[in-house]
């Protein structure tokens, strides 16, 4: 999400921090934090959105809400920040750079230090919803104390030279890209109240971008201390030791007491509230997160780490999936504009994350075999390079997204094929499943026999992998393959069809573990009303749904232990409040799991609460069901053209389980004696159909009302009597 127009006032800050840049021989990195911080909240707080942005917003926050975003990208996080270490090692040892080994190795010292600590960054990510590297001093930015303008045109932020002023587009691109969702545009309080999930949100990606700095510091460390010993200024291990102590040592706390003392008089005639106390927690805090300064004390001005701040951050930034669009994608993002007219809203809503999403996608893809040699996710890497002005040579830094390394996507797939060969004992073991169905009627059946997509089993449970990224795509598209493979090898499919069969599932794979996972969902969805108008409607409920918090919904789901049917818009936002969810009817599958106790579908409060599906295993009636290979289609509905409301659709769903359910658990072992296949799946469907007439039957004579708007129906499209 972007960042509005910045202010007058921000301008007249920025032309502030010229001003100290320019005029100041010995800057006070201080001094230039608290300017480009003031600079930074200014531009966020003075601006005058509209309506439109206000409702972006509050969208995009509403859809963060709930208690498994933060949850899922903790995983993820956690999961690439094992991830990033152990692919080094790996591409590290395709090569003989002895360095490089090192460096792999010594990034593996970081992993377990700092996890209580680093807890610094969560906690100021939430509080203020900004990227910690908005703390920045003039080297971070790429600045000297007298070339302003060229550095922070090398951070992405342009200068008038003459006027002292940022352009209002410039310094706009500049915020937007340090982070893809940071907006303010509701003010005051219940501003900060609606944005809390995103502040959630930042806080958990500064998390584990400070596990990653710390990673990458490590790398750069070791590399110092091996060309330090080449130089002959000591051993490695030594020299290792020293810088490492160095890069995370922090202000002893007598020197922060002392200092807190010496500025309080003066601090409290600018904010009589402050106290010493407050004054120490917040000295602490800035130095623990000063992780540029830290970097500056290690290497200060070796010519070998020129761009050593870069090549920490931006490996924090990739490992947290925020690498910049570049190409086709930054010009969709440029398209979303601001969401200051109502186009531009109606694209972000279409489109309402893009950065993270297509990184991820980008990210699962390098781990499929061969799939990953042709999608190169990149990295982001600054140059040095030095332009003459004045006679005199200005370093300038220039970042950009280029192509990994052989080395590097090398190391994805032995990764990849190592996550595929245990996936593929899962799946003999019958132990794991891919995505579910393409049509209705597969889908339904699923659901009906208790057969989780996207699932590995554990113990006695079926546990759900599809939001564990970014190694889901992987493992989804090899459970897909081997159900294909299968499929094919054990002769299902139809002679002399084969390959159309193969062509329709791959394409039906790649959609359900690529396109359906990325914002290309949305234009997907959108394309498909438009062309087929039926779906209109269920597009249209989804972006209405948004009004209702996810946080809502998370909590609707997780006091209530059953689904509920919902046919209008009102109830399908009213399944996402508590209180109005259990007022709607409950909602049945095809048949119960148990034959001796009818239920309604339950809900899965893991995956409320977590994102996660936990389900126990089918029962022994599903099973067999399951094994009869047979499906049948939902009910809609509607019924001859004639819409039922929830209720009524309730009720016919609940008397066909309720029958079905009987009359298949009581022919469950003649069935299995048929001779085939085919000859059992032609036997039940002729029950099911039996089952359905006698439903719809008795639905009938429960509604008199819907009975006679069906026959209203049948007489004006057999005679066109009205």
């Amino acid at each position: 999400m972007s960042e509005q127009f910045l202010s007058k006032q921000c301008q007249a800050l920025a032309k502030q921090m010229f001003e100290v840049m320019s005029k100041v021989d010995n800057v006070d990195p201080a001094a230039v934090d608290a300017v480009v911080k003031k600079f930074i909240d200014v531009g966020l707080t003075q601006k005058k959105p509209n309506g439109w942005q206000i409702f972006n917003e509050y969208t995009i926050n509403s859809m963060l809400s709930g208690s498994g975003t933060p949850l899922i990208n903790a995983l993820g996080g956690a999961i690439n920040a094992l991830a990033k270490p152990t692919l080094e090692v790996i591409s590290t040892s395709f090569g003989g750079d002895k360095l490089a080994q090192r460096e792999a190795r010594a990034m593996f010292d970081s992993i377990f230090d700092g996890l209580k600590s680093d807890l610094v960054f969560l906690n100021k990510g939430v509080r203020t919803g900004l990227p910690i590297d908005f703390q920045l001093t003039p080297k971070a930015l790429g600045m000297t104390q007298k070339e302003f303008n060229i550095k922070m045109e090398a951070a992405g932020a342009r200068v008038d030279p003459i006027t002292g002023d940022v352009s209002d587009v410039d310094a706009n691109r500049f915020l937007a890209e340090s982070y893809d969702y940071m907006t303010k545009a509701i003010p005051g309080k219940l501003g900060e109240v609606i944005r809390f999930p995103t502040r959630l949100t930042v806080g958990v990606d500064e998390y584990f971008k400070a596990r990653l700095r710390s990673q990458k510091t490590m790398a750069l460390v070791s590399r110092k201390a091996s060309l330090d010993e080449a130089a002959g200024k000591g051993k490695y291990e030594t020299l290792y030791q020293q810088y490492k102590e160095r890069a995370f040592s922090t202000i002893p706390r007598a020197e922060i007491e002392a200092k807190a003392t010496r500025d309080l008089p003066a601090l409290k005639k600018s904010d009589p509230k402050i106290s010493y106390e407050s004054l120490v927690k917040r000295y602490t805090e800035e130095d623990q997160i000063d992780y540029v300064g830290r970097l500056d004390a290690v290497f200060g001005r070796d010519d070998s780490f020129e761009t050593a701040i870069y090549d920490v951050r931006n490996y924090a930034t990739d490992g947290t999936f925020q690498m910049k669009l570049t190409g086709s994608l930054a010009k969709i993002s440029e398209f979303r504009g601001q969401g200051s007219t109502g186009a531009e809203t109606a694209m972000i809503q279409v489109v309402p994350f893009l950065r993270t999403p297509w990184n991820l996608t980008k990210e699962g893809l390098s781990y499929v075999p061969g799939v990953g040699i042709l999608i190169n996710p990149g990295r982001t890497k600054t140059n040095l390079t030095y332009a003459l002005i004045d006679g005199v040579e200005v370093p300038k830094f220039k970042t950009e997204v280029i192509k990994m390394s052989k080395e590097e996507i090398a190391a994805r797939q032995v990764v990849g094929l190592g996550v595929v060969a245990g996936l593929g004992a899962l799946y003999s073991a019958d132990r794991l499943t891919g995505s579910p169905p393409a049509d209705a009627a597969g889908r339904a059946s699923w659901d009906a026999n208790g057969t989780k997509p996207y699932s590995i089993k554990v113990l006695d449970q079926w546990v759900s992998y599809q939001r564990v990224e970014p190694l889901a795509t992987v493992m989804g598209l090899a459970a897909d393959t081997f159900a294909l493979t299968d499929r094919y090898m054990s002769g299902k499919m139809q002679p002399g069809k084969e390959y159309e069969e193969v062509l329709e599932a791959s394409w039906s794979l790649l959609k359900a573990n690529v396109l359906e996972k990325t914002f290309l969902q949305g234009f997907a969805d959108m394309i498909t009303a438009f062309d087929n108008p039926n779906l209109a409607k269920g597009y249209f409920d989804n972006l209405a749904k948004r009004l209702i918090p996810a946080g809502a919904n998370t909590i609707a789901r997780t006091l209530d232990p059953y689904e509920r049917e919902a046919t209008t818009t009102g109830e399908k936002m009213a399944q996402r409040i508590p209180g109005l969810r259990e007022n709607l009817p409950k909602s049945y599958s095809l048949y119960s799991a148990d034959p001796n106790n009818i239920e309604a579908r339950k809900t899965s409060t893991s995956q409320a609460i977590t994102g996660i599906s936990v389900a126990d295993m089918p029962t022994e009636f599903q099973q067999g069901m399951a094994e009869l290979g047979v499906t049948f289609s939902p009910k809609s509905a509607k019924m001859s053209k004639v819409a039922m409301d929830s209720q009524q659709l309730s009720d016919y769903k609940r008397m066909i389980n309720e029958m079905s359910t009987r009359m298949f658990a009581n022919a469950m072992p003649n069935l299995q004696k048929l001779p085939n296949d085919k000859i059992k799946q032609t036997v039940a469907r002729n029950m099911m159909s039996r089952v359905t007439k006698a439903a719809r039957m008795k639905l009938l004579a429960k509604y008199p009302g819907l009975r006679d708007s069906i026959r209203e129906q049948n007489l004006y499209d057999k005679y066109g009597i009205e």
